[in-house]
């Protein structure tokens, strides 16, 4: 299938145009639905740090204000690709390996796909995979890092800046950093601070603030139980907010926007954060088994198998039902792994040369969302990864492991407890870290097995 002997150009070239590829099928880019407000607020000169400040400006400027989409959606691509490429390069296997498994993951729509996407939850993943390569290229614990490297961490943690589960990264990182280099780790944080404080400069706050948002969500899920256990007075505080009525209307708890919408118009500027958050606390904590299960429910995808069960599917499959009526609503009952459009029709291309092409892409996108619960299943790909990490555990310090796991699981904690929804959006830095690790361990075991598989077939008579 492959050249016997990859060289790093041709590497390089396959994954150019196999981006090339993906960037003119899916021309001008994937936009889905918030970047879409978010683009549709910069074109009547608004701003808003829903998606975090940084974000924003980073939008702002790759799309000349709203304007246009499809040099983001190439500098995106670029920003992906080069991410992957040199976080591969920092794995302890062969240059053989690594250019299969490179060429391998760009022919995927893991790359193509998500990569001409624009969207928040790219940028944390190449920030992620920044992060991690820094530590895995620790060579020596106190080794202080030098000015490419330190320039390097910085891109890192502004790219990790423009999600909110990037932040417990962030904290474990600087955490760690602490430990080994006090000086530099403090140059590095305040530098950090500065051009974060610096990018967040004129956009306006949210009106309706996540954090509250998702409080608010939580305790309706508990609440409209007819069980769950409420004093009088967090009633009466509750019914400050909305009507009790609202509150026990029955819903489903898997995402926090389905709660809210029954819960009527919400004066969030008069709602004091330090207030929701004890009422919610008390709540929860009579009614630990209700909230445990809300969780789950919204967390799905970043949950291990065995324990937990698969997320939602993204495609409707029951087969029994007819197909082409109304097939937008019923067949897709669920978020999928990609986004398949533009949903903002200012910044779209109609170019009729490229529909063949798109056709192509529609089709592989179909495929991977109608098995999004495989997927999109962030915590069963985490298993490769894991896998890896343990056979080449012997190549890195303590240090560089315990720092590699806690980087981790402080974003997997973090996504348990706050996620907002079983989109599988917000696990793709897992997919594709399990998708790389899979196709690790795929080659090597066929290079140090093939002789015996051979041999198998060979005896068959």
């Amino acid at each position: 299938m492959f050249p016997v002997k990859w060289q790093v150009r041709d590497v390089r070239m396959l994954m150019a145009l196999s981006g090339l590829f993906w960037y003119l099928a899916l021309f001008p880019g994937i936009l889905g639905p918030d970047n879409s407000v978010l683009i549709r607020k910069m074109q009547l000169g608004q701003s808003t740090n829903q998606w975090t400040g940084i974000y924003y400006r980073f939008i702002q400027i790759l799309t000349f204000d709203g304007r246009l989409i499809f040099i983001a959606s190439l500098v995106f691509l670029f920003l992906y690709a080069t991410t992957l490429y040199y976080f591969v390069r920092a794995i302890p296997v062969s240059e053989k390996i690594q250019n299969w498994v490179l060429c391998v993951f760009s022919l995927t729509p893991f790359y193509g796909v998500y990569g001409v996407s624009i969207n928040h939850d790219l940028t944390f993943t190449c920030g992620f995979l920044i992060l991690l390569r820094i530590w895995l290229i620790r060579k020596d614990e106190n080794k202080t890092h030098n000015v490419n490297t330190i320039v390097l961490e910085l891109f890192g943690l502004l790219l990790l800046a423009t999600h909110a589960s990037g932040y417990p990264i962030i904290l474990a990182h600087f955490i760690l950093r602490f430990l080994i280099d006090r000086k530099t780790n403090i140059m590095v944080l305040v530098t950090f601070i500065l051009l974060l404080s610096a990018s967040n400069f004129g956009v306006e706050a949210d009106k309706a603030p996540a954090q509250v948002r998702l409080f608010l969500a939580e305790i309706k899920c508990i609440v409209q139980d007819e069980d769950s256990s409420v004093s009088s007075a967090e009633w009466n505080y509750l019914d400050l907010i909305s009507k009790k009525d609202y509150w026990q209307t029955t819903v489903a708890c898997d995402d926090i926007d389905k709660s809210i919408l029954v819960l009527g118009e919400i004066k969030y500027n008069e709602i004091n954060q330090a207030q929701l958050i004890k009422n919610f606390l008390t709540i929860a904590a009579k009614n630990p088994q209700t909230y445990a299960m809300s969780r789950i429910a919204k967390s799905s995808p970043v949950l291990p198998p065995v324990f937990f069960s698969a997320p939602p599917n993204a495609i409707n499959t029951d087969f029994g039902k007819a197909i082409g009526y109304n097939s937008a609503q019923d067949l897709a009952v669920s978020a999928g792994v990609f986004h398949p459009s533009v949903d903002e029709p200012s910044v779209d291309f109609d170019i009729s040369q490229l529909k063949p092409l798109w056709a192509v892409a529609e089709g592989v996108i179909l495929v991977i969302n109608q098995a999004s619960w495989f997927w999109g299943w962030g915590g069963l790909w985490t298993l490769p990864f894991i896998v890896l990490a343990l056979i080449l555990k012997s190549n890195y310090t303590r240090l560089t492991r315990v720092s590699i796991t806690l980087l981790y699981l402080s974003n997997n904690l973090f996504l348990v407890l706050f996620m907002p929804a079983p989109s599988p959006r917000y696990a793709m830095h897992q997919i594709v870290l399990g998708l790389l690790s899979f196709l690790f361990l795929i080659k090597a075991l066929w290079i140090k097995y093939r002789t015996r598989f051979a041999d198998l077939f060979l005896s068959i008579k």
